[in-house]
């Protein structure tokens, strides 16, 4: 409780209070001029820091705006060939799906996978209110180079932090990670830090980034680092835009990379980037499948004679094409099964063909 003196009505608070009878005014001025001298600094620095932001997110925007054009080269690669005789269902849109389908399909990604019953994030966590929690370890760090080694990633010391690491991480869609510029195509490595914090154990099984701008890089190699210090790589070859023969995902969009469950402390990806480049969306989990499911397409769109033969795209193509497969009419069902825990096929269109 504070104290009041009923000689000069003057409580004893931190606050110095100018009143008839009380202490000098010009120590109380004096402090009320340094509090506001501070105030000022403050605000200052606030504002400084507002119009930092606001100038990268104009950066943003602007380079959202030219991705678009990466846009529409993208969806030109989508668009398949397709002769006399055969068709193929994505699964960007549920155009295709069959309303008997039990499989996941995921639009942002056109993959197929077994129903999910459970998604753990290994970079940050939510609460019960939807507020998003980032350790102060979950990291993103970053290194620029004009050159890139396959199966080569630099040390922890060579790579760079900033102060702004966490924004690229979560999943809120109003935050980004805006790396840097390069003027002339280079590599970029990003590497994530998975937080000791917030992992009871380390297993994970798949990777989901955004990058900044969309549609405007090449994802060129991605890798996992396990609990004994060896890094893996992860395969990119079944990801829309990927070419034999350059080896790389071009107009890369959003992305999700899956890969046998490990016990992992740390992944980086290397992209091949002009111009500004960032990364929003970041995140790491352990997914847990069901055992099974019925991927089911409905082709009529291409007015098919009889379908006769049905291959599937997708994560290790050769094994999705020993599943089985049904043909009643113009609709195609294929029976999806584990192989192990925390696995499931994925799968980015299914190829059919007929006479004609």
């Amino acid at each position: 409780m504070p104290t009041v003196s009923w000689k000069n009505l003057i409580e004893s608070t931190d606050n110095p209070v100018l009143t008839r009878g009380g202490p000098s005014s010009s120590e109380v001025l004096n402090t009320i001029n340094k509090r506001i001298q501070t105030d000022i600094i403050n605000l200052n620095s606030k504002l400084q820091d507002l119009d930092r932001k606001y100038s990268l997110l104009s950066v943003y925007l602007e380079q959202q705006a030219i991705g678009i054009q990466g846009l529409a080269n993208s969806l030109q690669t989508l668009i398949p060939a397709s002769p006399a005789g055969r068709g193929v269902a994505d699964f960007y849109s549920t155009d295709y799906v069959d309303s008997t389908n039990t499989a996941v399909i995921d639009q942002d990604y056109g993959q197929v996978t077994l129903p999910i019953l459970s998604v753990q994030e290994k970079m940050h966590s939510i609460d019960s209110q939807g507020t998003i929690w980032i350790p102060d370890d979950s990291r993103l760090r970053f290194l620029t180079s004009s050159t890139y080694t396959a199966g080569t990633i630099p040390s922890d010391d060579s790579f760079f932090n900033s102060i702004e690491d966490h924004y690229g991480i979560g999943s809120q869609i109003d935050t980004f990670f805006l790396g840097g510029y390069m003027e002339t195509e280079g590599y970029v490595y990003l590497k994530a830090v998975l937080p000791q914090a917030l992992n009871t154990h380390m297993l994970a099984n798949r990777i989901t980034f955004h990058p900044v701008p969309a549609f405007s890089h090449k994802l060129v190699d991605a890798y996992y680092r396990k609990t004994d210090g060896s890094w893996n790589k992860i395969e990119i070859d079944y990801l829309t835009g990927y070419s034999s023969i350059t080896d790389e995902v071009s107009y890369l969009g959003p992305t999700r990379l899956h890969f046998q469950p490990s016990e992992i402390t740390q992944v980086c990806l290397v992209l091949k980037v002009s111009g500004w480049w960032g990364v929003q969306q970041f995140g790491v989990q352990l997914v847990e499948y069901g055992s099974t499911a019925n991927l089911v397409v409905d082709m009529s769109s291409y007015n098919p004679t009889t379908i006769n033969t049905t291959l599937l795209g997708g994560r290790y193509s050769n094994v999705l094409n020993t599943y089985s497969s049904t043909v009643t009419g113009n609709k195609v069902s294929v029976a999806l099964s584990q192989s192990e825990a925390y696995s499931s096929p994925v799968i980015t269109y299914v190829d059919c063909r007929w006479s004609v």
